[in-house]
């Protein structure tokens, strides 16, 4: 019988990669260089094809057994022999069914041919007229990662590991429907083995929908995005900070700024142009251009005030924002990091939000990456607060640390760090004299190799200082601009957010 077994097993699964590899190509299709929904990173499947293929081939194999043997009030020796022979018939059957509707997706996955989501990760196609032209068309091109993840990287639908779990749930399904059927055990224990099974099954569907963080919510906003989805969730980490963006949102007033904070409005410098009476806190990271315009629309907001009460001649107001938004946090730890660093893994590394504030970056880092430990060093405690309760409500995966103290003080986290991330930190919150305190601080405790993100650019925000030490002969800069014009592509205001020349 297990003779049997491995020779269908053999045979179909030979004649699968031999149909993969040379029978059947996947439609080839261009691609728009500005085209943003196959440029997301590329990540190994959350469950691997080995685990896939031990569970959905190997696992049915000792359930089908065992469900006869269950099933049976007498288990003589002839009884179990005919359970084994009952048991192998099915399984081939199975195998058999699952061999015929994997050849048939893989079918269908190259007769349509769409593009993964990361398909520019895993194809790595030559990007050099994208360069020049960012909205050329690109059919002529070569995947430089190799034939298979050129073909893995055209075949994004339907889902094969969606598939295989289905087609073994539903054989699963009517095999115990029908052994409840025909089972020569008491009606009462029938009852109870087939509430069991459903509670296994309910159990099942229940822990894989709850795997998907707010699934209902990412459904949503498929739906609701008129299949623009530029600006909207799209991955499960996107979805993550969009619920936390929906929570903090309920939790700050809507400037998200709080008496405590001891502002102190630059005089000199890149913001010294920025009128306290004319000027509008808007978190980026709570609101982005589309909710500001809902605001506006709603009344809650306006963008002008008038110059001379009562007349037509109004300004537009100056918004600013303490926090980084959703885009500029999914360049900085999809494209920006793994860049400098070489590498997409960063379980040694520790990095240090200063000024985490509302603890975007915090949030950002723990649901992007998998640091060794991420840190937030923030003076107010009302936002410390804020971001305890939100590490609390979300159980990260990432440790995160949350202290509440002047950097200066922090030096020796400070020098533990790999990455240190910093907006904007000292210009509304320090005046000139301790700016060039902090700063000195900062040079004397980074380590050779630190890595420090800065927006905006550190020219503009020290140039009106006397640092009393030259920033490139302690900092050397990192030409950022073609990880910028990768993730950005054509989007003329996303580019000047993230870019300055």
């Amino acid at each position: 019988m297990m003779i049997d077994i491995v020779v269908c097993l053999i045979s179909i699964i030979s004649s699968f990669y031999v149909f993969v590899a040379h029978v059947i190509k996947p439609t080839e299709r261009g691609f728009y260089c500005d085209d943003e929904s196959i440029r997301r990173p590329y990540y190994p499947n959350t469950v691997s094809t080995t685990n896939l293929l031990i569970i959905t081939l190997g696992l049915p194999l000792p359930i089908f057994f065992f469900g006869y043997f269950f099933a049976s009030r007498n288990k003589t020796m002839m009884q179990i022999l005919e359970m084994i022979r009952m048991t192998t018939f099915v399984y081939l059957d199975y195998v058999v069914g699952f061999g015929l509707c994997t050849f048939a997706l893989d079918f269908l996955k190259c007769y349509i041919g769409r593009l993964r989501p990361n398909f520019v990760s895993m194809c790595k196609p030559d990007l050099s007229e994208c360069s020049l032209n960012g909205t050329a068309y690109m059919i002529n091109f070569e995947c430089q990662n190799g034939p298979r993840m050129g073909r893995n990287s055209r075949t994004s639908f339907p889902s094969g590991h969606a598939m295989a779990a289905v087609f073994c749930f539903i054989f699963l399904y009517h095999f115990f429907q029908y052994l409840h059927r025909n089972s020569t055990i008491t009606t009462l224990a029938k009852r109870y083995r087939f509430i069991i099974i459903t509670l296994y099954f309910i159990f099942t569907l229940f822990c894989t929908r709850t795997s998907k963080i707010n699934f209902l919510s990412w459904v949503h906003v498929g739906t609701s995005s008129n299949g623009d989805l530029k600006n909207e969730p799209t991955l499960k980490q996107d979805l993550a900070l969009h619920s936390i963006r929906k929570a903090l949102r309920k939790k700050v007033p809507l400037d998200a700024c709080f008496n405590s904070e001891l502002i102190n409005w630059p005089t000199t410098g890149i913001d010294s142009d920025c009128d306290p009476k004319t000027t509008v806190h808007i978190d980026g990271f709570l609101y982005d251009d589309e909710d500001v315009n809902h605001l506006v629309d709603k009344g809650k907001l306006s963008r002008h005030y008038c110059k001379n009460c009562g007349s037509r001649d109004i300004q537009l107001l100056t918004f600013i924002s303490h926090s980084l938004s959703v885009s500029q946090l999914r360049y900085i730890f999809n494209f920006l990091l793994p860049f400098v660093h070489g590498s997409d893994d960063f379980r040694d590394n520790i990095l240090v939000d200063i000024g985490s504030r509302l603890g975007s970056v915090l949030y950002a880092a723990a649901e992007f990456r998998n640091f060794k430990e991420v840190v937030g060093i923030e003076m107010n405690s009302e936002f410390c607060q804020i971001q305890l309760k939100v590490v609390e409500e979300h159980h990260f995966s990432t440790p995160i640390k949350i202290i509440c103290d002047d950097m200066r003080n922090q030096l020796e986290i400070l020098s533990k760090a790999n990455f240190v991330i910093m907006n904007n930190v000292f210009g509304f919150f320090q005046n000139v004299e301790t700016q060039v305190d902090c700063w000195r601080k900062l040079r004397n405790s980074f380590n050779i190799g630190t890595i420090l993100i800065h927006n905006p650019s550190l020219d503009s925000v020290t140039a009106h200082l006397d640092l009393g030490f030259d920033l490139n002969e302690w900092l050397e800069p990192i030409d950022l601009k073609p990880s910028f014009d990768l993730y950005v592509g054509n989007d003329e205001n996303l580019y000047g957010d993230l870019y300055e020349e």
